[in-house]
């Protein structure tokens, strides 16, 4: 019988040995991270996308979605329309059981709950339009020119009456709350513009922690829904306003003016689709 001292165990060997064991102490630790990262965006979004959820956790690299849904963490819903063309996912994602289990297993008191309704969250008819307010959060978390993003989801649970709910909300280093609404098609003339710019302009906050947000972000592909807006907004400008009558018909019922410390608030942002 051979005996093997101690001693006879090169130092070298020794650290290697214990480096590996803090790499894969490490590499675990990143993996859960990464997982309550990826899992906390569906859980606060209510549906994702594959491709943008591993861009936004594990970016240069595929497969971490994949992985969550082997796992019976995330379930993966074919788009009905096919998709795959730019803006159009071919798949959406949503949390499992486990995954909503997993998630709200270290959320802290302070944080409210979110109803999870699986696929019935997805939202079909508007997938375009939702997945590319996901996607330009993203970029912008990633880009460093917000601190984090508030989903339809999370906004929903904050709303108040008479202020329009945004398609999302950034929040920006000063911790000030910017609205973001993501516009691919132009309003009617008439009503829907009106009450559109109408809503627009009750959303901007005047008094500190009034539920509504510091600034209004207009996104859009097109130069002339952007400069619509901006006509729309333009300061001291009259709007016709509208209610419905006792026949539930629209009719008109005064005007507004934009006030010009409001306008100053809007800023407009051009998007390449």
């Amino acid at each position: 019988m051979i005996e093997q001292s101690n001693k006879a165990i090169s130092p070298n060997i020794v650290g290697i040995a214990q480096r590996i064991k803090d790499a894969g102490t490490t590499s675990r630790k990143l993996g859960a991270e990464k997982r309550a990262k990826a899992l906390s965006w569906v859980y606060r979004w209510g549906w994702s996308s594959p491709t943008l959820l591993d861009d936004y956790v594990s970016p240069g690299r595929r497969g971490l979605v994949k992985g969550l849904v082997d796992q019976g963490y995330l379930e993966s819903y074919p788009n009905p329309a096919g998709g795959g063309d730019k803006g159009n996912p071919r798949q959406a994602i949503c949390l499992t059981e486990k995954g909503q289990s997993f998630v709200e297993g270290y959320l802290d008191t302070r944080h409210d709950l979110l109803p999870q309704k699986r696929a019935d969250d997805i939202p079909w008819r508007q997938l375009r339009h939702d997945y590319l307010v996901q996607q330009a959060s993203v970029g912008a978390i990633k880009g460093g020119r917000i601190k984090d993003a508030l989903s339809p989801k999370q906004v929903s649970q904050q709303s108040r009456a008479g202020i329009k709910q945004p398609d999302a909300i950034w929040i920006l280093d000063t911790d000030q709350r910017a609205a973001i609404e993501l516009e691919l098609t132009r309003k009617k003339p008439g009503l829907e513009e009106s009450q559109t710019v109408a809503a627009l302009v009750s959303s901007i906050s005047t008094e500190p922690g009034d539920g509504k947000v510091d600034m209004v972000i207009i996104v859009s592909h097109s130069n002339a829904i952007l400069d619509s807006y901006k006509e729309l907004l333009k300061p001291n400008r009259t709007l016709r306003l509208y209610t419905r009558d006792s026949q539930r018909k629209w009719v008109e019922s005064g005007n507004m003016t934009i006030p010009a410390s409001i306008s100053q608030k809007f800023i407009y942002h051009k998007i390449d689709l």
